[in-house]
């Protein structure tokens, strides 16, 4: 697991150990050291995350359809109940100080 500020830019746990509940742990950890902006973003379809971000607080805020590294794809943003980035609008950029 990654994180940026508020923002989780990446967690993976590799295939041979999923389902015991290190992501979760990582999440958890994760989401202590963001505080209570956190969120994130992640592929929509991605059926295992999903269950695990919902689990941890995170909603999600919007879905959208663009281009990731020039493939068609559609993302969500997810993020805690008092996250500024619950505003759709909201940019990485326009991070309150």
């Amino acid at each position: 697991v990654s994180w940026k500020g508020p923002y989780v830019t990446w967690l993976y746990v590799d295939p041979a150990q999923q389902r015991r509940g290190i992501g979760g742990r990582l999440l958890e950890e994760a989401l202590q050291q963001c505080g209570p902006d956190a969120w994130t973003s992640m592929i929509a379809g991605n059926d295992a995350a999903l269950p695990l971000y919902l689990k941890a607080g995170l909603e999600v805020i919007s879905t959208k359809t663009g281009e990731l590294e020039g493939y068609p794809c559609t993302g969500q943003r997810l993020a805690l109940p008092k996250s500024w980035m619950r505003d759709p609008r909201a940019k990485r950029s326009d991070r309150p100080n």
